[in-house]
């Protein structure tokens, strides 16, 4: 039985800061760097955009909208259709940049978000949204969270989800030129029917426990990642959203 979605991402009301429901629908921005060190050029394809750090060969953020309409329609297989992305305009890495590495070419934004949309799906298979992840977290803990975060969009009806690799100076390389990162973040963003955040960061390993033991700030992805997230809210749902942890131990 899938928990409810209000039983597992908590909601922070924060009726104290004047955050009503005026702001349900307000879109949360497209991510920006935080620091001149991380340059990422923004691209935008049909259901998704990011932005791509040529420095380090893959996105430093990948961000779209889930919702239970999406999840709930016609399905598309997947395509597995790696390919370099086209609108990069530096070039990004190709399909066999990873061969031999022994890391997947995890996708940052998964391939079963996009299942409502034949063009969608197989832009998911851009190398732009790929990123090296070892095996027992590409197929492990990193999975099961997308899972949740369908889960979850099935129960609010919208979500918002934003991922990305930390992307730190001096990561070490894949022979191709593919950084390889310590860390993955995801963020998800619920604007009804009070804003409501839930953020992980997880390192480049396995773990087979749950993946709110990885449940941290907002803030504190921020800080790691060098990236501005949902910077196009009212400052106040922002800075008062972006200080608190949400955990699922929250609504026992």
């Amino acid at each position: 039985m899938v928990t409810p979605f209000a039983k597992i991402l908590v909601f922070f009301v924060l009726l104290a800061v004047g955050v009503h429901g005026s702001y349900a629908q307000t879109n949360p921005g497209i991510p920006r760097t935080a620091h001149s060190q991380l340059k990422c050029t923004v691209v935008n394809h049909s259901a998704y955009s990011l932005g791509y750090s040529e420095a380090h060969e893959q996105a430093c953020w990948v961000q779209h909208r889930l919702t239970r309409a999406q999840l709930g329609g016609v399905r598309f297989e997947r395509t597995d259709d790696f390919r370099a992305d086209p609108l990069v305009p530096s070039g990004s890495a190709s399909p066999t940049a990873y061969k031999g590495s022994g890391y997947d070419r995890g996708h940052l934004a998964p391939a079963a978000d996009f299942a409502w949309s034949a063009t969608a799906m197989s832009e998911s298979f851009f190398m732009s949204n790929m990123s090296p992840q070892v095996p027992a977290l590409n197929r492990g803990i990193w999975a099961r969270l997308e899972d949740a975060v369908r889960d979850w969009a099935r129960e609010a009806d919208t979500l918002w989800v934003i991922s990305g690799p930390v992307l730190e100076p001096n990561l070490p390389e894949l022979p191709s030129g593919v950084a390889i990162p310590r860390a993955f973040w995801k963020v998800v963003y619920d604007p009804t029917p009070v804003p409501t955040y839930a953020a992980f960061l997880m390192p480049q390993a396995g773990y087979s426990g749950s993946y709110w033991d990885f449940a941290v700030s907002v803030d504190a992805i921020e800080a790691r990642s060098g990236i501005d997230l949902f910077h196009g809210l009212p400052d106040e749902v922002e800075d008062a959203l972006e200080r608190s942890v949400a955990r699922s131990n929250s609504w026992q």
